[in-house]
């Protein structure tokens, strides 16, 4: 047994040792480039920071050969001895074609391989005429060395374990298979792993180096159903003329609120805060008394919702005004998210210093990735605070990153975009705030937006105080909604129905704004205001302009909401119906819904 357990680790470093040396050939294969600004350390960071996709994708690969243990220990036959090295010969073989496949394309495409190739399998011969002879016999040979060397390797140092296989050790190999899961998951934290744990850096180069192309490749074949566009109700000319109206105008009329023309810009997205508990918007009255007062202050949106109800797709929409998908989040496919617009790359032209903030993993959800490419300056996360201050399992608490966020811009260089995504209000909510007795979730959601909402009013009572706070603008605004507090369902629009004010010196005066917008909206209206093009954002409109059509969009799992002055409704894209119906409900407006959603996977394949 000891020997088979020896062969097993053994086994695993080869299959890592593979996925390290394929980074250093991609490191010598782009060689070019590589900048004379790239540090030797930041190129070793390529290896430390993608280690944990490498583990990952390794795990997978020694599902089979435990499988075979078991099976031979059950029927004490050595299938194990027989079957291995067919099964190394075929994985290696795969995996130096995939390797020598991603080499050549990646000149061309800038994104490490996923299952984009598949797309064009239905026409192989066009996608074969764009690749030299020479290229694709360069590429095959590369590929042979590669198996050659790993299989002489295996010969070399895999000698064939103890062949008598016993039932007593099936269920040491079943804990083994059923350990492997933390590897692929990339350790016992919350989220599993994805590609935008190997992002470290501003040079995207780097990011893609450190990246697993095997792992990246696999994962991306099993989401790539999700991303299909399952939602083509009309031709592409017919759904363009029905949601024409509803997109980016380029709308440079109405009203200017800000009393400067460079604002320093803070974004603050609040976890699941749900306009259903902020007392000016029609909710309870005494959860967000600091919010409250700035809702009087400043500017209230009173007809405001989220695109989507997750945070990774809010944050896509607020910084990209891209809307939420139905089956997807786009966030969690590098390649798309690079080609988006986003506002940190239009306000670092205009010379605004860049900062991200989050108390907890920034790895979450892919969020790095999109940040990183987002052009964020400095990403400022869980573990840049001491272990003392992890007050949830989560990370850091909205106090502390409120102290660090209010330190930091008293020593920043204006002027500045910050944005700050808060934590403590996400489940299992973890306050040390206990106004609302029970329980349940839904006082433990409510006393969770009162802590945030503390530490808020905290943070205004100093920033109040100092020099910056006549020039600076604050958005508030939630990533999503919740079903609490009244245990909403999925679809209505209520769950979706979010807060939005704006506050600080810059704001010239205070407004209630009752036209209906949406998250994917804030772009374009936060260029607008700066007096900036944001025609590039084709689903964000300027809030303030004159529109044709005022209806906003929302999307859950496979359905898709509409709201406007007068009417809601929520489709059902499985069933192909009207979940909702609420005032005048016409065919049009269904058909105008149908119409948006084939839009945004359309706009999304394009990509």
């Amino acid at each position: 047994m000891k020997k088979r357990i020896i062969y097993l680790i053994k086994l695993y470093l080869l299959f890592l040792i593979f996925s390290l040396l394929s980074k250093i050939i991609f490191l010598v294969y782009h060689s070019d480039l590589i900048t004379s600004n790239d540090k030797f350390s930041e190129i070793l960071k390529i290896f430390v920071y993608g280690f944990r996709l490498d583990l990952s994708a390794s795990a997978y690969f020694m599902i089979l050969p435990v499988v075979l243990l078991i099976f031979s220990s059950l029927f004490k036959k050595d299938i194990f001895g027989v079957v291995l090295p067919w099964y190394f010969l075929a994985i290696i073989v795969l995996l130096s074609l995939t390797l020598t496949i991603d080499l050549e394309l990646y000149k061309f495409w800038g994104f490490r391989l996923d299952s984009t190739p598949l797309l064009y399998l239905k026409n192989p011969k066009e996608a074969a005429a764009s690749v030299s002879i020479w290229i694709i016999a360069r590429q095959l040979i590369i590929a042979a060395v590669i198996s050659v060397f790993f299989i002489w390797l295996f010969k070399r140092v895999m000698k064939r374990a103890d062949l008598k296989y016993k039932l007593i050790e099936i269920p040491l190999y079943l804990f083994i298979l059923a350990f492997l899961i933390v590897p692929i998951r990339g350790g016992f934290g919350i989220a599993p792993i994805n590609v935008g744990s190997a992002y470290f850096s501003q040079n995207s180069f780097l990011n893609h180096a450190a990246i697993n192309v095997y792992w990246n490749f696999g994962n991306s074949f099993l989401d790539q159903d999700k991303k299909a566009n399952k939602y083509k109700y009309f031709d592409e000319s017919r759904a363009q003329s029905l949601i024409s109206p509803y997109l980016n105008e380029n709308d440079t009329t109405g009203q200017k609120v800000l009393n400067t023309a460079r604002p320093n810009i803070l974004i603050v997205i609040l976890e699941s805060f749900t306009a259903n508990a902020i007392k000016p918007l029609g909710g309870l009255p005494d959860v967000t008394p600091s919010l409250n007062i700035l809702a009087d202050e400043g500017i209230l949106f009173t007809n405001f919702y989220a695109s989507g109800d997750r945070t990774d797709k809010g944050l896509v929409s607020v910084l990209s005004g891209y809307p939420a998908q139905a089956t997807f989040s786009v966030i969690k496919d590098a390649a798309k998210t690079q080609s988006l617009p986003k506002l940190p790359v239009d306000l670092t032209k205009l010379g605004y210093n860049t900062a991200f903030y989050y108390g907890g993993d920034i790895n979450f959800a892919n969020m790095r990735s999109y940040l990183v490419s987002a052009g964020f300056t400095h990403l400022i996360s869980k573990e840049d605070f001491p272990s003392s201050t992890y007050n949830s399992k989560w990370g850091s608490h909205d106090e502390v990153v409120f102290n660090k966020l209010y330190n930091d811009i008293n020593n920043a260089k204006t002027p500045f975009f910050k944005v700050f995504l808060t934590l403590s209000s996400h489940e299992p909510f973890e306050v040390p705030v206990k106004h609302f007795k029970g329980t349940g979730d839904t006082p433990r959601f409510l006393n969770s937006m009162m802590y945030t909402d503390s530490c808020i009013g905290n943070f205004i009572s100093k920033a109040r105080l100092q020099p910056w706070w006549k020039d600076t603008w604050i958005i508030f605004v939630a990533d999503h909604g919740s079903v609490h507090p009244d245990k909403l369902r999925a679809h209505v629009p209520k769950k979706f129905y979010i807060p939005m004010i704006w506050t600080g010196g810059a704001i010239s005066r205070p407004v209630k704004f009752a036209k209906p917008a949406s998250q994917a909206d804030i772009p374009a209206t936060l260029l607008y205001q700066l007096g900036q093009p944001f025609n590039h954002y084709k689903f964000s409109r300027n809030v303030f302009g004159n529109h044709q059509k005022t209806d906003v969009f929302y999307l859950f799992n496979n359905g898709i909401g509409m709201v406007n002055d007068t009417s809601k409704l929520a489709f059902d894209c499985t069933r192909k119906s009207l979940m909702l119906r609420n005032g005048h409900i016409s065919d049009s407006l269904v058909n105008i819904s149908k119409a948006y959603i084939q839009t945004i996977y359309s706009d999304l394949n394009s990509r």
